[in-house]
């Protein structure tokens, strides 16, 4: 399997599972509603059309920490990743709203179900909104150094240097003995030898 299927496998599998939580909540809904007598209502329309958007939410932002994951930098790769992304994205807010539109009708508010239209609208752009940003580098993670990315050959270079470094501190040093050549001869301190006392008599 490729990598770009693997991909929207991995979107497809995290989207289902937020229509799952989606249609969990649906039902927490309507047993609320239920018992306050306001099922067949608006309410209940806009509640539900709001509930698809934590679920989404939850599920981009799991699927854009691991597309920052996979990839290191504003590559092809990433920018292949998101593509795909933004089709499954769209995928998913198809079924969002199919399951939206099923439960307000069994709820016996299917002619209100005009009014969930421009939230589901405007939480489907949220999330759109969620992907350019990542895309653009808003919320996208920094890419790592190159010294995180290549540790061995990092450590290499630094010793390289290092050793190059005092290769010529040495030939500068042992140039400038050879130049100055009193500068480098032990001078002989300028202090009197101590003088000896008269010996002790027993």
């Amino acid at each position: 399997m490729r990598g770009d299927d693997r991909g929207s496998a991995r979107n497809t599998r995290v989207f289902v599972q937020a229509q799952d939580e989606f249609r969990k909540e649906i039902v927490a809904i309507f047993a609320r509603h239920t018992l306050a007598g306001r099922l067949q209502s608006g309410a209940t329309v806009k509640v539900t059309a709001k509930a698809s958007d934590e679920p989404t939410v939850a599920a981009l932002k799991e699927l854009l920490d691991g597309i920052g994951a996979v990839t290191e930098h504003q590559g092809t790769k990433r920018k292949r990743l998101l593509e795909q992304l933004a089709v499954d994205l769209t995928n998913h807010h198809a079924t969002a709203r199919d399951i939206a539109r099923q439960a307000i009708d069994r709820a016996g508010a299917g002619r209100d179900y005009a009014q969930a239209v421009p939230l589901l609208e405007a939480i489907e752009e949220k999330h759109r909104a969620a992907i350019n940003d990542f895309k653009e580098g808003w919320t996208a993670p920094e890419g790592k150094q190159w010294k995180d990315r290549h540790p061995i050959l990092f450590a290499l270079g630094i010793a390289i240097v290092s050793a190059i470094l005092g290769a010529a501190a040495k030939t500068a040093f042992d140039q400038y003995l050879l130049d100055h050549p009193t500068q480098g001869a032990p001078v002989a301190p300028d202090v009197a030898p101590p003088q000896q006392g008269p010996a002790s008599s027993r």
